[in-house]
């Protein structure tokens, strides 16, 4: 397994179900949709999944037009109360589009959307099919627009508050109370304090809402979910509520606001500098001392060098670290970063530690950027080529190879064609460009490997890994029916909390009675954990939780790990931060 640094949008919760001609070259790509899940929405609010496309029509007709549609499904059908414009027609080309849809009555939630590209009349069927879950709540009240002065995940001071301004709406039209409340492990969070009950009328307005956990006998105190509430003026009825999942380090001392520059994921050169800034508050009464060290494999990584932290002001401030890798320790990549706060007049006595996971190559030389075409998350009829501009840096006075191999799950994508090798010069390079595709069969490629070796190629002068989404389509006749069913596949749900400390519960869907297995892996790929033996499981939802064990019994170290959803010929795999 190889390190992964996942971007927060949904790539990996994409899943899909393919139909296309063997003559086809088509594409649905940087897929995004106007609304990030869990969302509490009124009727008729409006959803656009916008999405790249392209349409050859090379389906044995004459040149057939598309539609591309995304249509809200709740439990496996068409959501209630649903309208949605469609796309289109569109001849054979290219372009971007924004296929709506609205909810107009109910209380209701949206589960999944399915973007399709669908042949226009007479030569009904689907092309393409992508299936975005989500978690779209649309209903008679809702409460939206939520922005807050900290962002989670956020390590928060005992007492210090967090405040939510949102937009409530409701057809209750009598007065109401709009509340929130932190949640631990579904339960209210001990030792809470909010504010902002008071009788309210009218039916929409906006308000500002906060809450904190004051300091008991724990020494720290977890926040993983805020629930909204709307009740009537007397609160014998509660109206509404929704909750969102978050993360919320309560204790005396606070690091918040981490920026790194450059930001992770990034592939550096020997000798160039991370800078972290950061917001401090502590209770201890003497100067603290920061000291960010960089972490490979859970130790310090090897030949850093940090440039000399200085005492920070009592009580609250900022505070700046920087660290490098020098050129003697070859190719080293950094996965996380340990702060460590110390009193300064007495450097034995440690205020606050904590890790955060990160994803920082350095060698000699480096891979600047890669703009891809189409852009990820993007699903690809088989070979259609997926194209790809690198701009890197050779720290050598010699030409070298630039090397690319798509990756599926950490091994090689199979019968992959496509041009894999191009030139470093010494020094900057301008953009060069590469392109595969995958022949046949369907194949999920979420990882790029980037290699750089001297052109003999027997020594490897940088090794980096880069997520990405691409999914590409078997070879098949569309069937000249209107609807083509989807392939429905296992599902595996966002782990809650994450992160977490010590439990975090782990869902899935399996569409049938099937052999299916949950293990837990380091970032080195390594086993720690097989938490559901491979066993016939049955269908729908299931479940299970992991404790921070690993198979011998013994508590694993804070960090990042992967849990792997095997259920027949499918896997898949997140990621999720045990904190400590």
């Amino acid at each position: 397994m190889l390190p992964r640094m996942f971007n927060t949008l949904a790539i990996a919760t994409l899943f899909l179900a393919v139909l296309a001609s063997s003559a086809c070259a088509d594409y649905l790509g940087d897929i995004t949709v106007s609304k990030s899940s869990p969302a509490s929405l009124p009727l008729n609010w409006t959803i656009e999944v916008a999405c790249d496309y392209e349409w050859t029509g090379g389906v044995g007709k004459d040149d057939p037009e598309v539609y591309i549609n995304a249509i809200p499904m709740t439990n496996g059908s068409i959501t209630p109360g649903t309208y949605y414009e469609g796309s289109g027609p569109y001849e054979p080309g290219y372009g971007r589009v924004w296929p709506n849809f609205r909810i107009q009555s109910g209380d209701v939630v949206v589960d999944e959307i399915q973007l399709t590209m669908k042949l226009a009349p007479p030569e009904f069927g689907t092309v393409l099919e992508v299936i975005i879950p989500v978690d779209l709540h649309f209903g008679p009240h809702s409460f939206q627009g939520m922005t807050y002065d900290f962002e989670s995940p956020e390590r928060m001071q005992f007492g210090q508050f967090v405040n939510i301004d949102f937009i409530w709406r409701t057809n209750h039209t009598g007065g109401h109370r709009v509340v929130i409340r932190p949640l631990t492990g579904g339960d209210y969070t001990p030792n809470l304090v909010t504010g902002g009950s008071a009788v309210i009328t009218g039916t929409s307005g906006a308000v500002t809402r906060y809450f904190s956990v004051l300091q008991d006998e724990e020494d720290f105190a977890e926040v993983d979910g805020i629930v909204f509430e709307l009740y009537n003026a007397d609160w014998s009825v509660l109206l509404y509520e929704f909750t969102i999942p978050v993360s919320y380090h309560f204790a005396t001392t606070a690091v918040q606001n981490i920026v790194l520059n450059p930001d992770t994921p990034a592939s550096l050169i020997h000798g160039e500098e991370v800078t972290i800034t950061f917001d401090y508050l502590t209770d201890h009464p003497m100067d603290p001392m920061m000291f960010v060290y960089p972490q490979s494999g859970g130790i310090n990584s090897p030949d850093f060098l940090l440039n000399p932290p200085y005492p920070l002001a009592p009580v609250f401030g900022s505070g700046e670290n920087t660290f490098t890798i020098f050129a003697v320790a070859g190719l080293v990549d950094v996965d996380e970063l340990r702060f460590i706060m110390f009193d300064y007049f007495n450097q034995e006595i440690i205020i606050d530690q904590f890790t955060i996971p990160v994803y920082y190559h350095f060698s000699g030389h480096s891979i600047r950027d890669v703009v891809y075409d189409p852009k990820p998350p993007a699903i690809l009829s088989n070979g259609t080529y997926m194209n790809f501009e690198i701009t890197c840096d050779n720290g050598f006075a010699e030409e070298g190879w630039i090397l690319t191999q798509p990756l599926s799950w950490g091994i090689p994508t199979p019968n992959v064609d496509g041009d894999f090798r191009s030139v470093a010069l010494p020094g900057a390079n301008p953009p060069t460009t590469q392109y595969f595709t995958v022949t046949e069969g369907e194949k999920l490629v979420d990882q790029i490997h980037f290699e750089m070796f001297n052109i003999p190629e027997d020594w490897l002068w940088l090794s980096y890994y880069q997520d990405v989404w691409f999914y590409f389509g078997s070879s098949a006749a569309v069937a000249p029916v209107i609807d083509v069913p989807g392939v429905v596949a296992p599902f595996l749900h966002d782990c809650f909390p994450n992160p977490f400390n010590p439990r975090t519960t782990i869902k899935f869907d399996l569409p049938a009675a099937m052999v299916a297995g949950v293990k837990i892996y380091d970032l080195r790929g390594r086993l720690v954990k097989t938490l559901v033996e491979r066993q016939v499981m049955t269908a729908g939802s299931n479940h299970a939780v992991w404790d921070g064990k690993d198979d011998a019994g013994q508590g694993v170290a804070a960090g990042v790990y992967l849990y792997r959803l095997e259920a027949g010929d499918f896997s898949v795999a997140k990621r999720m931060t045990l904190t400590k």
